[in-house]
C-alpha cells in the first residue's frame, strides 16, 4: 500500500513539474467610494450674519466605474449643499460637496446626507451634519389681556414683561404705543423706571412695562403697543454704528389681527406712517401705514 501512494506521489510531481501551466488569479474589479469628513459639526454661528461651510470630498478608490444613484439631504432649509455629483465617477476621480449652513435665529439643527452608489459594501453613505444658531428671542407676557369691566373713577394696570428666550442679548430700540381717543390708557414713564432706550436685555432675563386703564367714559377702549428690536450690529465690521436694516415689528393690544404678517417693510418709517394713521393725523413725508394689517377693529 505504501508503494502504491509513494508511485502516485512521484508520478504526480514529474507531471506538475514539467508542465508549462501556472497558477494565476482572476482580477476583482469594483468601485468603492470614501467620503470625508464622515461627520461634520458647524459649531455656533451668530444668526443672520454667520455661514457655515464645510466641502465633503467624494472619491472613487475602487477600480471600476462608481455609479452614483441619488444625492440628497435629510433636514432644514438652513442646511443645504451644491453641486451634486455626477452620475459616473470613473476609478480615481474626486468630487467635492460643498454643504452650507445659515441659521436665521437661536436654533439647534440636525441634517444628514446620503450619497447612494453601486458600492457593493457600501450603498449608501451617510454624513451627519450638527449646527447652532446664536440669536435673541423676544417674548411679549402676555400676549392679550381684557382689563374687562372697570368703574368709572377706577382704575386698573397690568404688567407687560419684554422677554429674551434666546441665547444673545437682545437690544430694543424702541417702544410705540397708541391708544382711542379719549385716551384712557396710559404707558408707565418707562425710560425713568427702566432707563434711557436702547434697552439690552441678556439671554433669559425680561423687563417690564406698566400699562394702566382709567375709564374716562362709557365706551369700549382700546390700545396697541409697537415693538421694534434691534437684533446687533454685524460682529465682523469694525465699530459700533449699526450695520443692519432690518428690525422685528411686534405689535400687541386687544384688537390685534391675530397672527397678522406685515412682510418686509420697505423703511422704518412705516412704524411712524402707521402711528399717524391711527391717530388720524397728517401722514409723514416717508413711510407707508399697515394699519389695515394690524387691526380688526379700530375705535375713534
Amino acid at each position: 500500500m505504501r508503494e502504491k501512494i509513494l508511485v502516485a506521489l512521484l508520478a504526480l510531481a514529474s507531471i506538475t513539474g514539467c508542465s508549462d501551466y501556472k497558477l494565476s488569479t482572476v482580477p476583482v474589479y469594483e468601485p468603492n467610494i470614501t467620503a470625508t469628513p464622515e461627520e461634520h459639526d458647524f459649531g455656533a454661528l451668530h444668526s443672520g450674519y454667520e455661514t457655515g461651510e464645510v466641502d465633503v470630498i467624494v472619491t472613487n478608490t475602487g477600480n471600476d466605474d462608481l455609479l452614483i444613484d441619488d444625492v440628497y439631504l435629510m433636514g432644514p432649509s438652513d442646511i443645504a449643499f451644491s453641486p451634486t455629483l455626477p452620475s459616473i465617477m470613473e476609478p480615481g476621480q474626486q468630487e467635492i460637496i460643498t454643504i452650507t449652513y445659515t441659521p436665521e435665529t437661536f436654533q439647534v439643527d440636525s441634517a444628514r446626507l446620503y450619497i447612494f452608489s453601486n458600492d457593493p459594501d457600501t450603498e449608501v453613505v451617510e454624513i451627519p451634519l450638527l449646527g447652532q444658531g446664536d440669536a435673541p428671542v423676544i417674548e411679549i407676557t402676555p400676549d392679550y389681556h381684557d382689563f374687562t369691566t372697570v368703574f368709572l373713577g377706577c382704575d386698573d394696570e397690568i404688567e407687560v414683561s419684554i422677554g429674551n428666550v434666546g441665547n444673545a442679548n437682545l437690544e430694543v430700540s424702541d417702544v410705540e404705543y397708541f391708544a382711542s381717543i379719549p385716551v384712557d390708557f396710559s404707558l408707565e414713564d418707562y425710560e425713568d423706571a427702566i432707563g434711557s432706550l436702547p434697552w439690552t436685555i441678556a439671554p433669559n432675563d425680561s423687563i417690564n412695562l406698566t400699562v394702566g386703564y382709567t375709564p374716562l367714559d362709557l365706551l369700549d377702549d382700546d390700545g396697541l403697543l409697537i415693538i421694534t428690536a434691534d437684533h446687533g450690529n454685524d460682529p465682523t465690521y469694525k465699530g459700533t454704528d449699526h450695520t443692519r436694516e432690518y428690525i422685528p415689528i411686534l405689535c400687541y393690544g386687544k384688537t390685534v389681527n391675530p397672527g397678522a404678517d406685515f412682510g418686509t417693510r420697505s423703511s422704518f418709517a412705516d412704524i411712524g406712517a402707521t402711528i399717524a394713521d391711527l391717530l388720524g393725523v397728517e401722514s409723514p413725508e416717508f413711510g407707508q401705514s399697515f394699519s389695515s394689517q394690524i387691526l380688526t377693529t379700530i375705535s375713534n
